[in-house]
């Protein structure tokens, strides 16, 4: 057998936030659950401002925050996503068999 093509392992991954997520699905489900579960008994997540301990609640929804948690950019993510769907669609046309 021959040895692993070299070129594929030093090229940047196609979709590299969806890499980045890779074997990563059930720590985002638990961190969905615990956010969930903080919902739920009312507590929710602040920043500070300044020095004046002066609380503003975070405005970011569960999924950006368990996204940027992973270090997902959630914007390159979703264009990947709609990248991967596009080709999907494309690759389907092209098989549609014209005599159906």
């Amino acid at each position: 057998m021959g040895e692993p093509n070299k070129a594929s392992e030093t090229e940047p991954p196609e979709y590299p936030e969806s890499e980045k997520l890779r074997g990563k699905q059930e720590q985002a489900f638990t961190l969905s659950e615990f956010l969930d579960w903080c919902e739920g008994k009312g507590v929710v997540l602040c920043k500070t401002h300044d020095a004046d301990y002066f609380y503003t609640p975070v405005s970011a929804g569960n999924e950006a925050i368990i996204y940027a948690f992973l270090g997902v950019n959630l914007e390159r993510l979703n264009a990947e996503r709609e990248a991967m769907l596009s080709e999907k669609r494309k690759d389907d046309a092209a098989r549609q068999d014209p005599f159906c």
